[in-house]
């Protein structure tokens, strides 16, 4: 497990670097984008099987989804800020506000999964993160799991989507945060309550 806290330590320096250099929303997520999927192809390349059952359920529930959520995160990141209205503060407020209601709906459709996950529960951990152990029964998030066994299970790419939904639904607030003090600042202040 050594090669991949490496990996994702390389992976936040790559991160943080985009973050820090690159100003412009879009093209930040286009690199964040490029990076992300690049590291997933690489641990997917590399994914050559592991010791045991403790070392796998280690990989699909904490490293995986580490990377695979910024690969979300961008993406989605991409997706919300080409689709952003370019009109007055209050409309894309709005817009900004419907999707973070629609990242809550997620959380709301796995909220047995998102408790077990949040409070660190290990119980089912075999049936949600050994590879292999494909069981719809179990309400997977993807049906990647599928179609590539070998490097996917019922629930690591569930963990991805929290970590990317939580993470943009942080970004998408500061964005409010930063149309609503703008809005405030055009308003007179006589005006203002």
């Amino acid at each position: 497990m050594k090669n991949y806290e490496k990996i994702l330590f390389d992976l936040t320096l790559s991160i943080e670097a985009i973050e820090n250099k690159i100003h412009d929303t879009i093209d930040r997520a286009e690199k964040g984008i490029q990076i992300s999927s690049d590291v997933l192809t690489t641990i997917h390349i590399n994914n050559d099987g592991f010791k045991n059952n403790k070392q796998g359920m280690e990989f699909f529930r904490v490293i995986k989804p580490k990377i695979h959520s910024w690969l979300i995160y961008y993406t989605k990141l991409f997706n919300i800020e080409s689709e952003r209205p370019k009109s007055i503060n209050r409309i894309q407020i709005q817009y900004l506000n419907n999707y973070i209601q629609s990242l809550y709906v997620y959380f709301n459709e796995h909220q047995d999964f998102y408790s077990y996950y949040e409070k660190r529960a290990f119980i089912f951990n075999e049936e949600y993160f050994i590879k292999g152990k494909a069981d719809i029964r179990l309400f997977p998030d993807s049906f990647h799991f599928f179609t590539d066994d070998q490097f996917s299970t019922n629930h690591d790419i569930t963990v991805a989507h929290i970590m990317a939904y939580e993470r943009l639904i942080v970004y998408l607030k500061k964005e409010i945060d930063k149309l609503d003090h703008n809005s405030n600042a055009l308003i007179p202040q006589n005006f203002q309550k």
